[in-house]
């Protein structure tokens, strides 16, 4: 990791501040790039690797990275969104024998293998509490996708909560006990990257990095690695509990499922109206974003001056029994634990030539939780299909939000101020 580190100062000319764009999925390079990254006091966005030229296009232009880490099979995707930001980058690699490095790229091992860790240049790197150390981007409930700026001191806490038993599922390495944790949460996305990497390592637990989520090979993972922890999202839960070749031999070690949260330390509640009246929740802790990066305004529109964040969640709170989650106000999909804004499907719907307006909802799914559909008003004169529009869009967009269902549609219920009324698509729809 620390060669790696004095490579992107040396080799790479990177400074204190620079950003590192981070594409890669689950893998053994992945905590050596962005720790390393870290260690030279640069900041780390993560990219989700199955996103198209669009989507990378839009990241890289509001960070502004000089390099961008990622692996052959994405080289393309990441060529033509630094073009189109008119960033120019220097793009790693990691090098793989089945899919030759791409003429241009500077392999991975070049910068990680050869050469000496510099411990005086990177022990001169100072970080603060409030500096920022990744920035990850969020589903962009109301536009686009908006990085997240996570400071090194939301990494500390989340870590201290982790050590914390009462909080914490994984136990410390100590002689010959070793936690066993398959890892199939991205580590691009935060509750991959901050609870399944940066919180097991701080234990010293053994992760098992599985860069795509398939039922064969994780089964196979159970089979052979016999896990002591594992952390799952709906979907993954529902296939445990339903398909044909999943056994009771797989959990023999299993100590600890893992879907959801239990409460957090230094995390505060605010209740914005009387008991067992229903409002929107705000939540303080230690671990909560600095904000949204180079956006103020969104900032503002999240954060309370006092700190509080503005959850989007609806609930109320009864004393005796706690907090009940009941509806939400931030309009996203859950699609397979990923979520999906319909801000942003609509966008790109409405850039077809034959489209005049769109709205977008979630609608059940038995497996994958909830799936997005469409509702489109056709342009007069124009013609197109559901078909295309499904392909238009899964053209632009990482699969899991590619549009299940579309609608033609006369009209799409809305506000006096234009805000379209996602409730009365749903009845509609149901």
């Amino acid at each position: 990791m620390a060669v790696f580190a004095t490579s992107l100062r040396k080799k790479l000319g990177l400074n204190p501040g620079d950003v590192v764009a981070v594409m890669l999925p689950n893998c053994p390079e992945f905590p050596v790039v962005a720790f390393g990254a870290l260690q030279a006091g640069c900041v780390v966005t993560t990219i989700n690797p199955i996103y198209k030229e669009l989507e990378v296009t839009h990241q890289v232009s509001t960070t502004g990275p000089k390099v961008f880490v990622t692996i052959p099979p994405c080289y393309e995707t990441v060529v033509k969104g630094l073009q189109n930001a008119k960033i120019d980058a220097k793009i790693v690699v990691i090098d793989n024998p089945a899919a030759p490095v791409p003429e241009g790229a500077i392999r991975y091992s070049e910068i990680s293998e050869s050469g000496e860790a510099d411990y005086d240049l990177l022990d001169k790197v100072e970080k603060k509490k409030d500096d920022v150390a990744f920035i990850p981007f969020s589903s962009g409930t109301t536009g686009l996708p908006k990085g997240v700026e996570i400071t090194y001191g939301n990494l500390l806490a989340a870590v201290a909560i982790m050590q914390n038993e009462k909080n914490s599922y994984p136990k410390l390495t100590q002689g010959d006990f070793q936690d066993v944790v398959p890892c199939i949460l991205p580590f691009f996305h935060i509750y991959g990257l901050v609870i399944a990497l940066i919180g097991h390592l701080a234990k010293g637990c053994k992760l098992i990095s599985l860069p795509k989520f398939s039922a064969s090979l994780y089964l196979d993972v159970l089979d052979k690695q016999k896990p002591t922890l594992l952390y799952v999202v709906p979907p993954i839960a529902i296939l445990l509990g339903k398909h044909p070749d999943v056994k009771a031999e797989h959990f023999e070690r299993v100590r600890n499922v893992i879907c959801g949260a239990a409460p957090l330390a230094d995390s505060d509640v605010h209740a914005i109206l009387e008991k067992c009246k229903q409002g929107e929740l705000y939540v303080k802790s230690p671990t909560i974003m600095k904000g949204y990066h180079k956006n103020e305004k969104a900032t503002k529109e999240s954060l309370t001056d006092d700190g509080y964040f503005k959850t989007g969640d609806l609930g109320y709170y009864k004393p005796e029994t706690g907090l009940y989650i009941t509806d939400r106000i931030k309009e996203l999909i859950k699609v397979k634990g990923m979520q999906v804004a319909p801000a942003e499907l609509e966008s790109i719907l409405r850039s077809h030539p034959a489209v005049q307006d769109a709205a977008v909802i979630g609608i059940p799914h038995e497996i994958y939780g909830e799936v997005p559909k469409a509702f489109v008003i056709r342009k007069n004169g124009k013609e197109t299909s559901a078909e295309e529009l499904q392909s238009f869009v899964a053209d632009r967009v990482a699969v899991f939000k590619k549009i299940e269902e579309v609608t033609f549609v006369n009209d799409i219920p809305k506000t006096t101020t234009g805000k379209i009324l996602r409730k009365d698509l749903k009845k509609m729809y149901a």
